[in-house]
């Protein structure tokens, strides 16, 4: 509640002073410190409505190895593509409508281009 907000983002505060999140692992190039008004604070819940980060892919939505070279015959589309959303995002629903149809659409040309072509 609101009677340990103050006490919370002082302890983050010092995470991020750090530049290591001891308590949840968060990434060091993702810390921020909460420093500057005006706070806004929002009830959120969060949910799992799609995998954060996902498979790494290129132009074309062809999943890529460690070394950044795609998979051949292998395409990653909707909320599992990595890349547009890399940190939590709100319940907004239709999210990711707009990711779902247009790397649908691009996946679908491009693994019927690689199939006729082998």
């Amino acid at each position: 509640g609101m009677e340990n907000l103050k006490e919370t983002v002082d302890k983050y505060n010092e995470l991020v002073a750090a530049g290591f999140d001891a308590q949840f692992g968060k990434e060091p190039m993702y810390l921020s410190p909460i420093t500057e008004a005006p706070f806004y604070i929002v009830q959120n819940e969060f949910s799992a409505w799609s995998t954060i980060g996902g498979v790494r892919v290129d132009e074309n939505l062809r999943a890529l190895r460690s070394d950044n070279k795609p998979i051949p015959g292998l395409y990653v589309t909707g909320s599992d593509a990595g890349s547009l959303y890399s940190t939590p995002y709100y319940d907004v629903p239709g999210t990711f409508y707009g990711l779902a149809i247009a790397s649908g659409t691009i996946a679908g040309k491009e693994a019927a281009a690689y199939a006729l072509g082998n």
